[in-house]
C-alpha cells in the first residue's frame, strides 16, 4: 500500500508539472507569437528553421523524396477516408419543414471555417493521423485547413505525412510540433493563422494543450495513450497481429499493446 501511494504520489506531481508547463507555453504564444514560438521550437523540437510554413517548393522537394509505391499505399489510405467521408456526408441531410400552425423546424449542415490538424511526428511519423483529420474536412466543405507536424525529419517534417496531408486537401502546413503547436492554432501569431477546432493526437503535452485552449477553440477530443488487445487463436495471422499490435504502440511510450492466445 506504502509503494502504490508512493506512486499515485509521483503521478499526481508529474501531471502538475504537466498543467504547469502547458499553461506557460499558451501564455507565452498568446502575448509573445512566434518570438516565444521559436523559442519553444528551438527547446523542444531542436529546431532552428527560418520559417514555419513549408513552401511550395519544400513541399515538392520532400515529396520528390518517396517512390512510387510509397506513394500508391497512402493513396490508398486517402481514398478509402475520403469515401467513407463522402458516405457520411452522403447519410446526413439538411432538414426544413413544417409541422402545422406555424410551426417550421429543421437543422443545417455548416461546416467549420478554419480547422487546424495535429499530425504527431516526434519520434515516428504517424501520417494516417494527418489523413483522418484532413480528408474528412475537405469533404465536409471547410474553408481553410491548416497543419502542424514536428520538424523532425532532416529539419522539416516526414515526405510521407507531407504527401498524405497535400492528397487529403491541405491548405498550409507548418513544421511546428507539441504545446507549442496547439497554442498557436488557438490564438493565431504573426505566421499561423487562429482556426475554430484543433484535431488529432498527441503526447500527454499536446493533450494538455487541447484541454486548456478548449473553449477558445473546439477540439475533438482528450486522447490519451492507446490501448488494444488482440485475441487470437491458431489461424490467426501472425504478421496481421503484429502489424495490429505495433499500429497502437508506436503512438506514444505509454501505450499498451496485449496479445491473448488460446493455444
Amino acid at each position: 500500500m506504502e509503494f502504490l501511494k508512493k506512486s499515485n504520489a509521483v503521478s499526481e506531481q508529474e501531471n502538475k508539472n504537466v498543467v504547469d508547463i502547458v499553461s506557460d507555453i499558451i501564455d507565452n504564444i498568446k502575448n509573445n507569437g512566434d518570438k516565444s514560438l521559436k523559442e519553444y521550437e528551438q527547446k523542444f523540437g531542436n529546431s532552428t528553421r527560418a520559417t514555419f510554413k513549408l513552401s511550395d517548393e519544400e513541399i515538392k522537394t520532400q515529396i520528390e523524396k518517396l517512390d512510387e509505391e510509397t506513394k500508391a499505399l497512402i493513396d490508398q489510405v486517402v481514398t478509402r477516408v475520403k469515401n467513407f467521408a463522402e458516405a457520411q456526408m452522403n447519410s446526413m441531410k439538411p432538414i426544413d419543414q413544417d409541422f402545422g400552425d406555424g410551426i417550421r423546424m429543421g437543422h443545417r449542415i455548416i461546416p467549420i471555417e478554419k480547422v487546424g490538424a495535429y499530425v504527431p511526428g516526434g519520434r515516428y511519423p504517424l501520417l494516417s493521423s494527418g489523413v483522418m483529420v484532413v480528408a474528412p474536412a475537405k469533404v465536409a466543405g471547410a474553408k481553410k485547413i491548416i497543419a502542424c507536424s514536428p520538424a523532425a525529419f532532416e529539419g522539416s517534417i516526414h515526405p510521407a505525412t507531407v504527401y498524405g496531408l497535400v492528397q487529403s486537401g491541405v491548405d498550409e502546413i507548418y513544421a511546428v510540433g507539441g504545446a507549442q503547436a496547439i497554442a498557436s492554432m488557438a490564438y493565431g501569431t504573426e505566421t499561423i493563422p487562429e482556426v475554430d477546432i484543433i484535431t488529432g493526437p498527441g503526447n500527454k503535452f499536446v493533450a494538455e494543450a487541447k484541454k486548456q485552449v478548449f473553449g477558445k477553440v473546439g477540439i475533438d477530443m482528450l486522447a490519451g495513450p492507446s490501448e488494444v488487445v488482440v485475441l487470437a487463436d491458431g489461424n490467426s495471422s501472425p504478421k496481421l497481429c503484429a502489424s495490429d499490435l505495433l499500429a497502437q504502440a508506436e503512438h506514444d511510450p505509454n501505450a499498451r499493446a496485449i496479445l491473448i492466445n488460446n493455444i
